[in-house]
């Protein structure tokens, strides 16, 4: 418990960034051993900006428990990488993320035999139709489907494992509190009966665009296996191919049209040495030898205080928002608190107006207003906008 309090301290409440926080892992090897060091000790991480010093330096954890209690009271199980139940396959890739948080009932990945599934968002019926069948095939065989719950193929292919009546896990580019898209706030509730929900980005964390991209790293470290079903060339399925070549994943696609453009994705993996997947044992065939006992369980262990979230019957339209650009690394300067209490008057202000007021940066000033609502010193309105409590 102390390693996940201190890694929602780091993370959150002093905003340092997934690669910093890395490095400080690499020095000092545990949360905890971050959380003791003392200011001259930090005054040595020369990669840290001046501002980041002084945040690690204030211990006070008052909000960061709060938090945790809002975590626990809505069971989200916190999973920091120093976990034993942190899967390895993750801890293997180029940067991993440093605290998980998982909702819905938890499974420890490393007992398990995962396969990836992605594939385009606009899909046509012979994608739907195969991503679903296929998924439903592994999944019966024991394996645990994982994917990105996205519009399309990543929709087919959660339901096909639901199908099979076996978990399945889904990798969000948002806060688990949220739902995005909208439209599969009943999937995502499925899910969550006897699967799970993963993200790497705090509660309420909003699925920005640039998330994306680095939410498919973990689809991709999670598995064993990646099964591209349907994309076009310059699509999102193909970095997360990509990056599983690198991450040293085999990667599977499945052929198509050759005059359709959803299936130029797949057939171009196929030419560069993609496995061809037609049904369910071409991607489960290489690996009964290697993963004896992982395939076909009827059950899947689970940690005792882990459960469902309830969910609102209806998405609530602050689940989807626009996508702004990524901005520059911190500049955040001393005492962000008192900028942003400045910058708030009894008139709802929108985050953008406050970020461009403060000139704090979007992580740091989503963190310290998340803090701020659990210590009651601003008060939150739908649409991202805030006021100083009165």
């Amino acid at each position: 418990m102390e390693e996940s309090l201190y890694a929602v301290w780091l993370t959150v409440k002093c905003g340092i960034s997934r690669a910093k926080a890395l490095k400080l892992l690499a020095q000092f090897h545990t949360f905890s051993e971050i959380y003791a060091l003392d200011g001259n000790t930090i005054a040595t991480c020369k990669f840290l900006s001046d501002a980041e010093m002084l945040r690690l330096a204030q211990k006070d954890l008052s909000d960061v428990q709060r938090y945790c209690s809002l975590l626990e009271k809505h069971h989200v199980t916190l999973l920091p990488i120093t976990s034993p139940d942190y899967p390895s396959l993750l801890q293997t890739i180029d940067s991993p993320p440093v605290l998980l948080y998982c909702r819905g009932k938890f499974i420890r990945l490393d007992e398990h035999f995962c396969v990836a599934m992605v594939g385009t968002r606009r899909a046509s019926e012979y994608g739907l139709a195969t991503a679903k069948r296929l998924a439903q095939e592994i999944a019966s065989e024991g394996a645990i489907i994982v994917s990105g719950m996205a519009d399309g193929i990543d929709t087919a292919s959660h339901q096909g494992a639901l199908a099979a009546g076996k978990p399945t896990v889904a990798i969000l580019g948002c806060g688990v509190n949220l739902v995005y898209p909208s439209t599969n706030a009943r999937l995502m509730q499925r899910i969550m009966e006897t699967g799970m929900v993963i993200s790497e980005y705090p509660l309420n964390a909003e699925p920005e665009k640039w998330h994306f991209p680095e939410r498919n790293r973990i689809i991709s470290g999670l598995s064993t296996a990646l099964v591209v079903v349907e994309a076009s060339i310059r699509s999102g399925s193909l970095i997360t191919s990509r990056l599983a070549n690198e991450q040293g994943r085999d990667v599977y696609a499945v052929p198509g049209n050759i005059n359709s453009v959803k299936s130029a994705g797949p057939n171009h993996l196929i030419k560069d040495g993609a496995g061809v997947v037609t049904c369910a044992e071409d991607v489960l065939e290489p690996y009964r030898t290697r993963f004896v006992g992982k395939f076909s369980q009827d059950e899947l262990p689970e940690v005792a205080e882990k459960i469902a979230i309830e969910m609102p019957a209806q998405p609530t339209p602050d689940a989807v928002t626009s996508f702004p650009a990524r901005t520059k690394a911190d500049t955040a300067q001393s005492n962000p608190d008192q900028r942003i209490l400045a910058a708030l008057g009894e008139t709802p202000m929108h985050l953008d107006e406050i970020a461009e007021q403060t000139g704090l940066d979007p992580g740091v000033l989503n963190s310290r207003l998340l803090m701020m609502e659990l210590s009651g010193s601003i008060v939150s309105y739908p649409g991202n906008r805030y006021t100083r409590t009165s």
